[in-house]
C-alpha cells in the first residue's frame, strides 16, 4: 500500500509512514534516525473529541483525506492538510473550519533532509463555530435514555435553538480520526442496535400523546 501511494505522489512531497507514535517509539526512532535518510519525526496537531459518544452524531468526525475526497476538495487549499470533515457538523462546515495552510521554502540535501529554511508563511486558523448545545442537558438526556434505543431533542421554543440532541446508542468518533481498522468498523456496523444511525434525524417514530394538545389547539382555533 505504501509503494502504491508513493508511486502516485511526487518525490518532493512528504509521505506519512506511521501516526500516533508513543513516547517509547519516538525515542527509539530518534536514537536510530541516522539509519533512515530522508525520514523525519514531526509533531502534528491531532483532532480529539473529549465528549466522545455524547456528541458523536451531530458533531461527526474528521478522517484522512481519501481519493474520493480529493475529487471534491480544492487541491491548492488542501496542500499539507491530511484530514477533512467526514460527517456531521465537521463535514457540513468544513469550508469554514479548515483555515489556510502555511508553508516553508527550504533547502534540502540529496537525501531529502532539510538544511535551512529560506522563507516561511504562517498558517491561518479556520473560523470558530459556536453551538447552542447545553452539554449538561445533553448529559442528562443521555442519562435518561439509559440503555434504551431512542432519541432526545430539546429546543428553546422562543428561539428554535437546539439545546440537546441525543441519539442512543452512539459510537466513539475518535476511532475514525486516524483511520478505523476493518475489524472494528465491521463489528460496529453489524450491531443490531445500529450505533451509526442518528435517530434524532433519521429515526421514524409514531407521534405519542404529547402531540394531542397541539392538535386540540388547532381544532379549537379552526372552530
Amino acid at each position: 500500500a505504501f509503494k502504491q501511494r508513493s508511486s502516485r505522489r511526487p518525490g518532493f512531497k512528504k509521505q506519512v509512514l506511521k501516526t500516533q507514535l508513543n513516547d517509547a517509539e519516538a525515542a527509539k526512532f530518534a536514537v536510530n534516525e541516522y539509519r533512515f535518510p530522508g525520514v523525519t519525526l514531526e509533531a502534528v496537531l491531532h483532532r480529539d473529541y473529549p465528549f466522545a459518544e455524547l456528541t458523536a452524531h451531530f458533531l461527526g468526525y474528521v478522517g484522512r483525506i481519501s481519493e474520493k475526497d480529493q475529487n471534491r476538495l480544492e487541491e491548492e487549499k488542501y496542500k499539507g492538510i491530511s484530514h477533512t470533515g467526514k460527517s456531521g457538523i465537521e463535514k457540513q462546515y468544513e469550508h469554514a473550519l479548515v483555515g489556510n495552510t502555511g508553508f516553508e521554502e527550504v533547502e534540502i540535501d540529496a537525501h531529502g533532509r532539510t538544511l535551512r529554511t529560506i522563507s516561511r508563511e504562517g498558517a491561518k486558523p479556520g473560523d470558530n463555530l459556536r453551538l447552542t448545545i447545553d452539554i449538561e442537558l445533553q448529559r442528562e438526556a443521555r442519562r435518561a435514555l439509559g440503555a434504551s434505543r431512542g432519541a432526545v431533542v430539546a429546543m428553546d421554543p422562543s428561539s428554535g435553538e437546539v439545546l440537546a440532541m441525543v441519539s442512543n446508542p452512539s459510537f466513539d468518533p475518535n476511532l475514525f480520526v486516524d483511520g478505523i481498522d476493518h475489524a472494528t468498523y465491521s463489528a460496529l456496523r453489524s450491531l443490531k442496535d445500529k450505533p451509526f444511525l442518528n435517530r434524532a434525524l433519521y429515526g421514524r417514530y409514531a407521534p405519542g400523546s404529547t402531540i394531542k394538545p397541539i392538535f386540540a389547539e388547532v381544532v379549537i382555533e379552526e372552530g
